[in-house]
């Protein structure tokens, strides 16, 4: 599975506006892979953070660990967790290569 997010850069309704249009085409090409669309927001909302917090440089050399990503996202997708390999295959992922905006 690949799942690509850019970092948007910008206000934050431009950032919603954007994140809400991924969300939909997303869901849309793949009906199955979470139970909702707000389960999706919120995966890609922490997939945000989790790109800032690995390589901002503001947390003083605290990155957030796999299991507390694992642990951030607990009973958050419509009550329930999503599958660990996912989240640790996209946590792998962006700790390997950061999250870019496109040029």
């Amino acid at each position: 599975m690949q799942l690509v997010i850019a970092t948007i850069v910008g206000e934050i309704p431009d950032r919603e506006r954007v994140l809400s249009h991924f969300v939909n085409r997303y869901v849309e090409r793949n009906p199955s892979t979470f139970g909702t669309k707000n389960s999706l927001h919120t995966l890609a909302c922490a997939l945000m953070l989790l790109n800032s917090d690995i390589y901002s440089g503001i947390s003083n050399g605290q990155r957030m660990t796999c299991k507390e990503f694992i642990e951030l996202l607990s009973e958050l997708n419509e009550g329930g967790n999503f599958p660990e390999d996912v989240l640790k295959h996209l946590y792998l992922s962006i700790r390997s290569q950061p999250l870019v905006s496109p040029q």
